[in-house]
This record gives C-alpha cells, sequence and structure tokens, in this order.
C-alpha cells in the first residue's frame, strides 16, 4: 500500500511493501529511497494518487515493484 511520511510516522507498526511517498525527497520502499525528477509544480494536489496509479500500470507490465517505481 501507498501512505505518505506524515502517516509513515504514525504508524505503531512497519509492514513490508509500504509505499511512503516523500513529496520531493522520493520515494521510500523498503528501506531503499527512489529519488524524484525534480519539476516545476504548480499544484501537488492528488500527485500520489496519480504516482500510485502509474506505478501500478508498470507493476502489471513488469511484475517488478522496484522497476515500477524508478520508471519516473
Amino acid at each position: 500500500f501507498k501512505i505518505n511520511e506524515e502517516e509513515n510516522q504514525k504508524l505503531t507498526s512497519k509492514t513490508r511493501n509500504t509505499i511512503v511517498t516523500l513529496g520531493k525527497n522520493g520515494v521510500l520502499y523498503n528501506g531503499k529511497t527512489f529519488p524524484a525528477p525534480h519539476v516545476n509544480v504548480a499544484d501537488a494536489c492528488g500527485a500520489g494518487d496519480t504516482f500510485l496509479a502509474a506505478v501500478a500500470v508498470h507493476y502489471a507490465v513488469s511484475k517488478d515493484i522496484e522497476a515500477a517505481i524508478e520508471c519516473f
């Protein structure tokens, strides 16, 4: 599942296979940080949902979650 950094800090127990979006700092997945490309953003509303949808599509094709995350 995908959560943001604030939600991750509130968890009382950590789980495997959690994608934590870190905004401009990228994504954290199973202890590995994947950097985010620099983009000019006017409104970040829905960015996490859009990211998750794109990762889901790439994962459906590749069956490799890290490759799906890295495609951005």
